[in-house]
């Protein structure tokens, strides 16, 4: 009958503690090699289950570490994801906004263009309605100059004026007249043409506003002979133009 050879309890003790510690397998050849026993069957299967524990730990370590390092990828990557939209929403926004100041730009624009053409279109249209009436009221005064001129003094008391004499003479000797009553509508060249049509010139002027630019109704003449003055007044004083009656005296 085979005997059977038990270690001391303390040896099995030590190898239980250094299995427990990951070392038993070295720390069992020593005491094997020491002793001159084999370990028995227990022994061999707590180092096994020390192994596989020991394993499934490391498993369990590595697999724990490789969900975190999923979460913290997939993390990174939905705040990148949420970044971009971000930053494509604002740039959306802001292209949006630059788009609709623009439109109100080109709006603003055509409209002010529009206002200024048709305020161009009204001054324009103004214009050629105050040179139609000046041309038209122009040949009235022409007309009605040529006709009462050609008639020549009456004779008569004129409106607003004195006794003409058909003679012709007066006592006033002085070639510079003040002509009063004189249409608004009147240009300088009518004026110079209707008391040119007496005499030689040497001056005259019609009086204007300095910032209207309109006939103040009254002008001033300056002929060179004294006796076409004279003609002028006996000529011209108390004639009708339009509804004025002007009034020609010497100064």
């Amino acid at each position: 009958m085979r005997e059977v050879m038990m270690r001391p309890y303390w040896e099995e003790e030590l190898l239980h503690v250094l299995l427990t510690h990951g070392l038993g397998e070295a720390a069992d050849v020593e005491v094997g090699i020491t002793d001159g026993r084999r370990a028995g069957p227990g022994v061999g299967h707590l180092r096994q289950g020390n192994a596989k524990k020991q394993t499934a730990r490391k498993q369990t370590a590595r697999k724990q570490t490789a969900r975190k390092q999923t979460a913290r990828k997939q993390t990174a990557r939905k705040q990148t994801a949420r970044k971009e939209a971000d930053s494509k929403e604002a740039d959306s926004k802001e292209a949006d906004s630059k788009e609709a100041d623009s439109k109100e730009a080109d709006s603003k624009e055509a409209d002010s263009k529009e206002a200024d053409s048709k305020e161009a279109d009204s001054k324009e249209a103004d214009s050629k309605e105050a040179d139609s009436k000046e041309a038209g009221g122009g040949k009235g005064i022409i007309s009605t100059m040529e006709t009462q001129v050609s008639n020549g003094p009456s004779g008569t008391s004129l409106p607003n004026g004195p006794v003409i004499s058909t003679n012709g003479a007066t006592d006033d000797s002085k070639t510079n007249l003040i002509v009063n009553y004189l249409p608004q509508n009147m240009t300088q060249e009518e004026f110079k043409s209707l008391f040119g049509s007496i005499g030689e010139i040497e001056s005259c002027k019609l009086v204007r506003d300095k910032i209207t630019g309109q006939s103040l109704g009254y002008g001033f003449v300056n002929y060179v002979d004294p006796n076409d003055a004279d003609k002028a007044i006996n000529t011209l004083n108390g004639l009708k133009l339009q509804t004025k009656t002007i009034k020609v005296y010497g100064l």
